[in-house]
């Protein structure tokens, strides 16, 4: 047998082109578990910052289900990780298909001994070895793996097929197909603006219409047309089953009409590794990051280009951008299909409003004002116009039909009420055929200038969303005056989203600047009502250059190719409420917002005296409010790391040793086996200990081979063969990544007379 040892790179640039997207083998391969098949993941669902690769098998909680060569080939690759997949299996078939096999607890024995054999050898847990074509040959059927919980996750097999150029197929389209009569369920439909500064209604930039199912025509719809006046993207929340009640798995197509005409495709049958963070696009991030929900979007964002999804119109799928883009009521139609083509529709309409008013009012004196149509309506199914009031106090009430008049020519005259009963504001409704309805020209009547309002912002969507409160009802919207850096200033008037309510968006694509200071002013006596001093800078996609920012000590790195679409960052120093900080060297940064995704990554810096110092490191707090270890580059000065995510970053000192408890057998034991399993339970509160070489367990002065779930904590090993009856002393010793490490040792007695048991 004849062993090499190659780089990844290495071994996929000399194999060769695989199969067209969707082919499947020449031969059906064979199912590599038997029984019933139960899947917790399916192919191209969102991961941080990648794909899933494959499917995942459920084990019913437990190990050691049997695993089993698809197809006639030989074991091209061993990995064995503490993380990532854990004990990896890779098999290449004669046609040179790839299957891999993840998270398992064992191998078939003859494969197994060869993996004892050259750990032992080498005294190291994790490796990657990679195998001659006559070395380990196998059958179709084989017995190869037995399946486990090693890596990271609850104990499951993780199932890829790849073709010969070494990219992750969609398992279920090529070759491994499951029955499936459920169709996919369709939970939730969003439209966003997408355009530089359009909000819905209510100040945001996203609305989610109900939805209702038709149970006669077996399709989705929306309780009544959404109301759209700018360019905007169709996203939904759609999950596959492959039985009732069981595990949300993701779909396999999903395809967007608009009058009868595709504006959007996406087929989950493959992808290029290249490709793997355009997941971030394929579905929405924040809702990822945030909530931890699958929303596909069905348009292509800036900076996407996932070879399986596609959009014959030059917008990439978004609506309002293309030129034969036309004002009125429009059917959306779209459609989600599992693997074996079960499909669900979505069917609904939206009417698209000229991004201004439709009537504009016209005051001919103090009570009386007259609402004229300023925009053709002709493709506008416009039913009725009524008139709204808000009173001093409570909500908006129709204003009495006696004081609306219509008009010759078609225009509305109204006569307001004076006095005590004189209303804040007024405003026409307008109702179309189909059932939509749309506030339009408001009109504020309270002409005081404002003398108190409150202003917070928030960056979000690639801009920068303000919104204001002000000290009474329905005055006028304030202005917002924003200074950059570079000297310009800006001036944009909120609108009014509720009575006291004013939101305004900014978005990141024209002014290339930092925001130094943004100021709330009253729009009619240019009043200065508020001044926030924020640390926004804009970094622009695939712009030329590198660029750097900084507040404090901390400094980010990072070039235009770095993010998908231009964006604001903002750096905070943060107080308060985080874990360890008695171990805090200097201060706490975030780099936000955290729902911002990153194209490649940036490099992260925080100055320090102590940045050769091993035992402080550079960490970024997870998802879980826990502190994790990034990979440093130390100088005298700082420390520096590459991070793909932005976050909360901060140095912290690590000077406890890890525990090691609950050994097993215990201190002084006598036992009756002679092939215990040895375990222990190994925590680390810091920089952490999953990495090769920082566990070692010696038995009788014997290096044994360490196992580390670093989800479970435990680890164990096994004696390489059976103990003699007597004493034997126990050694285990770790270390974690700031070089703090702890020894124990302990003996246990393997019984007398007991020669013949295992």
């Amino acid at each position: 047998m004849k062993m090499r040892i190659l780089s990844t790179l290495l071994a996929v640039l000399f194999m060769g082109i695989g199969p067209v997207r969707g082919q499947k083998p020449p031969d059906k391969p064979f199912f590599p578990v038997k029984g019933d098949v139960d899947l917790s993941s399916n192919f191209c669902e969102p991961r941080p910052g990648h794909f899933h690769g494959g499917i995942d098998i459920r084990t019913g909680g437990v190990e050691g289900r049997e695993v089993f060569a698809p197809a006639d080939g030989y074991i091209w690759r061993l990995k064995y990780s503490f993380i990532g997949y854990g004990k990896g299996l890779y098999l290449k078939d004669l046609h040179g298909n790839i299957y891999v096999f993840g998270h398992l607890s064992a191998l078939a024995e003859r494969f197994e001994k060869i993996v004892r054999d050259y750990q032992y050898k080498n005294q190291i847990y994790s490796f990657d070895l990679f195998f001659e074509p006559d070395s380990l040959p196998v059958k179709k059927g084989e017995l190869v793996a037995f399946s486990g919980q090693t890596g990271y996750g609850a104990p499951h097999i993780h199932f890829e097929v790849r073709n010969k150029n070494n990219l992750p197929l969609n398992p279920l389209t090529n070759g491994f197909d499951l029955p499936d009569k459920y169709r996919p369920r369709l939970e939730g439909l969003g439209l966003i603006y997408l355009d530089s500064s359009s909000l819905f209604p209510d100040g945001e930039r996203r609305i989610y219409p109900t939805l209702v199912f038709d149970k006669i025509r077996k399709q989705y719809t929306s309780e009544k047309p959404v109301v759209v006046r700018g360019a905007f993207g169709i996203m939904v929340k759609v999950v596959d089953r492959l039985r009732e009640n069981g595990p949300r798995l993701n779909i396999h197509k999903a395809e967007l009409y608009i009058d009868d005409q595709l504006y959007y495709e996406a087929v989950y049958d493959r992808y290029d590794y290249a490709q793997t963070g355009q997941v971030d696009l394929c579905f929405d991030y924040p809702l990822l990051v945030r909530d931890n929900e699958f929303w596909h979007l069905l348009f292509i964002p800036e900076g996407g280009n996932f070879e399986g999804a596609r959009s014959p119109r030059a917008s990439g799928g978004i609506y309002g951008v293309d030129l034969d883009n036309s004002h009125g009521l429009h059917r959306a139609r779209a459609e989600f299909s599992d693997a074996v083509g079960n499909k669900a529709v979505l069917n609904f309409q939206f009417i698209w409003l000229p991004s201004g008013n439709i009537y504009r009012t016209v005051w001919f004196n103090d009570s009386t004002c007259y609402f004229e149509k300023d925009r053709d309506d002709a493709n506008l199914d416009i039913r009725r116009v009524t008139f709204w009031e808000l009173p001093p106090q409570g909500p908006w009430r129709t204003l009495d039909s006696s004081r609306v008049s219509i008009m010759p020519n078609g225009d509305y005259r109204l006569l307001i009420p004076g006095y005590k009963e004189r209303p804040r504001a007024i405003k026409c409704r307008l109702r179309g055929e189909s059932g939509w309805s749309s506030d339009d020209a408001l009109s504020i009547l309270d002409d005081r200038p404002l003398t108190r309002a409150e202003l917070n912002y928030d960056l979000q969507a690639g801009g920068l969303k303000l919104e204001a409160t002000a000290n009474r009802r329905a005055a006028s919207p304030p202005m917002v005056e924003i200074q950059y850096e570079d000297g310009f200033v800006s001036r944009r008037v909120m609108e009014l989203t509720d009575a006291d309510n004013f939101s305004l968006f900014i978005k990141a694509d024209k002014i290339k600047s930092k925001i130094t200071r943004v100021r709330l002013l009253d729009a009619l006596t240019q009043d200065v009502l508020q001044i926030l001093s924020p640390d926004i800078h804009y970094a622009g996609a695939q712009s030329p250059g590198t660029f750097a920012i900084a507040r404090e000590n901390l400094n980010i790195d990072f070039t235009g190719k770095d993010f998908y679409a231009p964006v604001y960052l903002e750096i905070k120093t943060e107080e308060q409420g985080f874990p360890d900080k008695s171990s805090l060297v200097g201060r706490v940064y975030s780099v936000g917002p955290e729902t911002v995704p990153l194209a490649d990554g940036l490099n992260v810096r925080i100055e320090s005296l102590r940045g050769n110092d091993p035992q402080v490191g550079l960490y970024r707090l997870n998802s879980k409010g826990k502190w994790t270890w990034m990979e440093p580059q130390r100088d005298s000065g700082g420390i520096t790391t590459r991070s793909r995510l932005v976050g909360t970053f901060a140095l912290l000192e690590d000077l406890e040793p890890p525990l090691i408890k609950n050994i097993q057998p215990g201190q002084g034991a006598t036992i009756s086996k002679t092939m215990p399993e040895i375990s222990c339970r190994v925590n680390d509160n810091l920089s952490g200990v999953d990495f090769d070489g920082s566990m070692t367990i010696t038995l009788d002065g014997r290096w044994l081979i360490p196992e580390y779930d670093p989800e479970t904590e435990i680890l164990k090993t096994l004696p390489p063969e059976k103990l003699a009856p007597g004493k034997h002393d126990l050694e285990i010793m770790v270390t974690d990544r700031c070089g703090n490490n702890r020894k124990t040792q302990i003996s246990f007695t393997v019984g007398a007379g007991i020669n013949k048991k295992k």
